[in-house]
């Protein structure tokens, strides 16, 4: 099982600490997140492990 919780996506007006600018542009990457989150869970390479 895997999860991730980001609770604030983009600045407000206090907050920084959003992965968005208040006015809503990246404030880096964006492709580093995608390539973290589509990878496979640990757990779905376990069943090849036994074979």
């Amino acid at each position: 099982m895997g999860g991730l919780c980001y609770t604030q996506l983009t600045d407000v007006e206090q907050e920084v600490n959003g992965l968005y600018t208040y006015d809503r542009r990246p404030k880096f990457d964006v492709e580093i997140f995608r390539e973290i989150l589509s990878q496979p869970a640990a757990i779905e390479h376990a069943d090849e492990a036994d074979d």
